[in-house]
């Protein structure tokens, strides 16, 4: 069976699970951020992928041309999904984050048309544990590799055929529309504005007068909201911010994450 995610930490789980990669198709760019008219392996994704990798927020990452590798890494991974032999089964990991479900949709046209054997893993919104507790999940990079046996024994169901290319017509349909952001509201993905998130990053500044790092506010956001996205789209939108006068952003030369933000 063929292991497929949308998510590189998810990607790094599987592999760790298995003890290989050759099982594996991780499509990691988050198809929830930036344009998608032109398609997942397209020129404006790569103009996207470039922009999230190159920000390097805290200024430690290497020069080189990494960047331009893991864009062809993941274009050659689409090829292959575009290319599976007739029938092949594969396990769809799902979970609530947005890019897993845009992820979904945008690869549906290309399981139908090679009439893959599709089984979506759907990740539970919490489980219960013998010693009394219960935990709650938002992605499966959340779950550790020993946990992953016991939630595949409830969480798998079969994907029929016309309900792929329903999913396909679903992701057209937000092609057309091709938003900055999309997000999912009350158990659907729909196209939202660029400030969707914004709300969040303003609920969590602390008293006017008071000051926090960056870091600290996003990390609030992404640990209090959990919307399911990465820090890099929360960055951008509390930069946006700071230049409509929502609050005072003191940037560090060196590393942008250290940067001070002040409630006004």
């Amino acid at each position: 069976m063929l292991e497929l995610c949308f998510n590189e930490g998810v990607g790094g789980l599987l592999a760790y699970w298995q003890s290989g990669k050759q099982k594996i198709l991780c499509l990691g760019d988050d198809l929830s951020i930036g344009p998608i008219a032109g398609g997942p392996d397209s020129q404006e994704r790569r103009e996207q992928l470039v922009r999230i990798l190159g920000s390097d927020p805290w200024g430690e990452l290497p020069a080189g041309e990494w960047i331009d590798e893991a864009w062809q890494r993941y274009c050659r991974t689409w090829e292959r999904l575009r290319t599976l032999p007739e029938g092949t089964e594969v396990r769809v990991w799902l979970d609530r984050t947005p890019g897993s479900r845009c992820g979904f949709l945008a690869s549906a046209e290309a399981l139908a048309f090679r009439k893959a054997r599709v089984t979506a893993a759907l990740l539970p919104e919490w489980v219960a544990r013998p010693d009394g507790t219960a935990v709650e999940y938002s992605g499966w990079g959340e779950a550790g590799p020993e946990e992953l046996d016991a939630l595949l024994e409830d969480c798998c169901r079969g994907v029929p055929q016309v309900l792929l290319g329903g999913l396909s017509h679903r992701w057209r349909q937000l092609q057309e529309e091709n938003t900055p952001l999309r997000a999912v509201i009350n158990g659907r993905l729909h196209s939202v504005p660029e400030d969707f998130y914004d709300g969040m990053i303003l609920s969590r500044l602390p008293e006017a007068g008071q000051t926090i790092r960056l870091a600290e506010l996003l990390g609030r956001t992404l640990g209090e909201c959990q919307p399911g996205i990465g820090d890099w789209w929360l960055a951008c939108r509390a930069e946006a911010l700071a230049t409509e006068g929502r609050f005072c952003l003191e940037r560090d030369p060196d590393r942008f994450y250290n940067s001070h933000v002040t409630a006004l």
